[in-house]
């Protein structure tokens, strides 16, 4: 149940990480580095000292991708639960009302819910966080080149006050450009723990394998189903028994019709016959 709760939420994470955010990510990459060369250009001291700051921001951007990555597989992983709660209990809702378990289902459902809001919380808290300090960062490298340019321009008779100018808005506009990127980032780091999820999800491996040649293959087949004695019970759910000590026998060619009210067993019946 899982499985589609995954796949709608996820696949569109997916698709807009790898889609226009992706593209208008290389986009302010490119930016990035041809304000850098242009800077480099005009005069090299006043761009390395004025990019001091850019390590550090690359830096803070490489821990708010991993966080952000973490929590949203967390997160999904917590919704995709809630949401297979939800879908176990609506279509069984006959037999949740039979039994008074409304109260117990929706403290379930909540309880994934609310960890699922911690989760973003986080997510979000630590984006404003680096935004805040980008800002910071910002201001900063604007005071240390204006500052270092007013040096460079009373020593040195190489350098004018537009090539000033041209390196301070020309790393700006870089540190613009990082800027713009931040959020492109936690999309694309969204989109690739959306994607360990559903290929996770994807690449599980089924205990039963009806391609395995392992175990005894009978020689001859007489098609007889014979239950005897069935205990069952989904994993899901341990502690409520489906069948208590099922027996049933279905001969070659007879046919024969399985009849009670539902959440009686005749589902998981059928399910387990699929599965012999």
């Amino acid at each position: 149940t899982e499985l589609p709760a995954h796949f709608s939420d996820d696949i569109q994470k997916i698709e807009e990480g790898i889609g226009r955010n992706f593209a208008n990510f290389i986009q302010e990459l490119i930016s990035l580095l041809a304000s850098f060369m242009i800077a480099l250009a005009y005069n090299w001291k006043l761009t390395l000292v004025t990019s001091v700051f850019l390590p550090v921001l690359l830096i803070v951007l490489g821990i708010v991708g991993k966080v952000t990555a973490s929590a949203t597989i967390q997160e999904l992983d917590l919704l995709a639960k809630a949401g297979s709660v939800a879908e176990e209990v609506l279509s069984s809702i006959k037999t949740v009302m039979a039994f008074g378990g409304q109260t117990k289902e929706i403290q379930r459902y909540n309880s994934f819910l609310n960890q699922a809001n911690r989760q973003t919380y986080k997510k979000h808290f630590t984006t404003s966080f680096i935004y805040g300090f980008y800002t910071v960062v910002v201001f900063s490298y604007y005071a240390l080149g204006l500052w270092y340019g007013a040096q460079l321009l009373v020593d040195c008779k190489d350098i004018s006050l537009g090539d000033i100018l041209i390196v301070i808005l020309e790393i700006g506009g870089g540190s613009v450009a990082l800027g713009n990127g931040i959020p492109l980032i936690a999309s694309i780091a969204t989109a690739m723990g959306s994607a360990s999820v559903v290929f996770g999800v994807i690449d599980q491996e089924s205990e039963a394998d009806s391609n395995s040649t392992d175990g005894t293959i009978p020689d001859s087949c007489e098609g007889s189903i014979q239950f005897s004695d069935v205990i069952f019970s989904y994993p899901s759910r341990p502690d409520v028994q489906i069948l208590h000590g099922l027996d049933l026998s279905v001969k070659p060619g007879q046919t024969i019709a399985l009849v009670g009210p539902s959440g009686c067993g005749k589902s998981t019946i059928m399910q387990l016959i699929l599965r012999m």
